[in-house]
């Protein structure tokens, strides 16, 4: 093997043990959770093991023969007695009638000044292909060195820097984005409301309480928990698609609620000031189809200080106002106080 092969064998190993640890990392550390949803991690954790085992591969395979589907043995060439070798042994002797001396070969007998030695035969032997350092194959990033460097760096630094210094959640502005302050409560289908929390089965947006099978606040105490002060305990998404739902909202409104959510200023139908906007960042997939689900919390006046972004806990009750000919589920405040941030910062 040359040091060009040994080298790219080198480079090749190098790149999957980053690109395997990376994904480990990734994994063992947790921060899968704000890229991918749980059902997509098991994979990562593979893909990461197998590339950490070719690069091991590599290394004990370093400087191997490896048969590439030519047959170096005899070259494809076929030395018996039929190969000919450019010259010709027929010897006419009819010039030779009128010589007063005879020819006798039949001991191998050089007298007429021809050497039949098997080591006099000049073998010229052309061979069209060459065997040696210059048979080339391919490696990893091309024939040159520098090639599978440059490779190796493109590769290798861009998912390293990746890795380190991606905030691994999103900015006030990607949020924004993303549609924070552009809810449509009103197209969610009904099913989805109280989607974590309730189990809804039934209703229409145009049903009745009075219906059989219509949802109640039997059915919502009997599948969503309370706190100790009786607050029901329910997620931001659930309460954004209750917007969706008649049924629910009629059984939701007025209802004690608490929830645990991230904060921003409220930019829209805030004129006194007395509104933030609380959101969590749901994923349907992975971090790039992420989206926030917000609503909207009121304050009977200025809202407490808190940190854009930060993580806070909400009491109050529920309440459904129609603004800009849309149902907007609004969350009259009690009180607000900072929280820490749950293991499980994005839902899916």
């Amino acid at each position: 093997m040359s040091n060009s092969e040994r080298n790219a064998y080198l480079l090749a190993s190098l790149v999957a043990f980053i690109l395997g640890g990376v994904m480990l990392y990734y994994f063992l550390s947790g921060l899968l959770a704000s890229y991918l949803d749980e059902s997509f991690r098991d994979h990562v954790l593979i893909a990461g093991v197998v590339l950490i085992i070719l690069g091991v591969f590599n290394i004990l395979t370093l400087g191997q023969k490896v048969d590439c589907g030519h047959d170096h043995g005899d070259c494809g060439h076929d030395h018996g007695d039929d190969h000919d070798h450019g010259h010709d042994h027929s010897h006419s002797h009819a010039n030779h009638e009128d010589k007063d001396h005879a020819h006798d070969h039949s001991d191998g007998a050089t007298c007429c000044g021809h050497d039949h030695a098997e080591e006099a035969h000049a073998h010229t032997h052309d061979r069209d292909h060459d065997h040696g350092d210059d048979h080339h194959h391919a490696y990893f990033g091309g024939d040159s060195l520098a090639a599978s460097v440059v490779a190796a760096l493109l590769i290798c630094g861009s998912v390293t820097y990746a890795a380190v210094r991606s905030p691994h959640q999103f900015s006030p502005q990607a949020i924004m984005n993303k549609g924070l302050y552009d809810p449509n409560y009103e197209a969610q289908r009904a099913d989805k409301s109280l989607a974590a929390g309730v189990d809804r089965s039934s209703a229409d947006s145009t049903t009745t309480t009075t219906d059989i099978g219509a949802f109640s606040l039997a059915d919502l105490e009997a599948q969503v928990d309370r706190d100790a002060d009786g607050y029901f305990e329910l997620d931001v998404p659930e309460l954004y698609y209750t917007a969706g739902d008649l049924e629910v909202r009629r059984v939701l409104e007025g209802q004690p609620v608490t929830t645990l959510a991230q904060v921003m200023p409220e930019k829209f139908n805030n004129p006194d000031g007395t509104r933030l906007r609380i959101f969590r960042v749901f994923i349907e997939c992975c971090a790039a189809d992420a989206r926030p689900l917000s609503i909207p919390v009121e304050f009977s006046q200025t809202p407490p200080e808190f940190q854009e972004m930060g993580w806070v806990s909400v009491k109050g009750h529920m309440t459904y106002k129609l603004e800009g000919g849309v149902t907007v589920p609004i969350l009259q405040a009690e009180g607000m106080v900072e929280a820490d941030e749950p293991e499980q910062a994005m839902m899916y």
